[in-house]
């Protein structure tokens, strides 16, 4: 489920090419879901990138589950 918040960086993005570096991680992964849903692969790239840099052992299922959407 998308938040309002989550949202909010999806449309900020839209209209300004970029992230936020405040953004939590939980965003990132609806963020690349929407970037796959609405083919924006700079998003996904940015997102991709991003979770990878942060993942670690407690994630590591989250991020198969999205590479699976990809």
């Amino acid at each position: 489920m998308t938040t309002h918040d989550e949202l909010k960086t999806f449309l900020e993005f839209i209209y300004s090419g970029s992230l936020s570096d405040s953004i939590p991680l939980e965003h990132f992964r609806t963020l690349y879901v929407a970037a796959k849903e609405y083919e924006i692969p700079y998003l996904q790239e940015v997102c991709r990138n991003h979770l990878i840099a942060s993942m670690n052992s407690s994630d590591a299922f989250d991020v198969l589950k999205l590479a699976e959407i990809h």
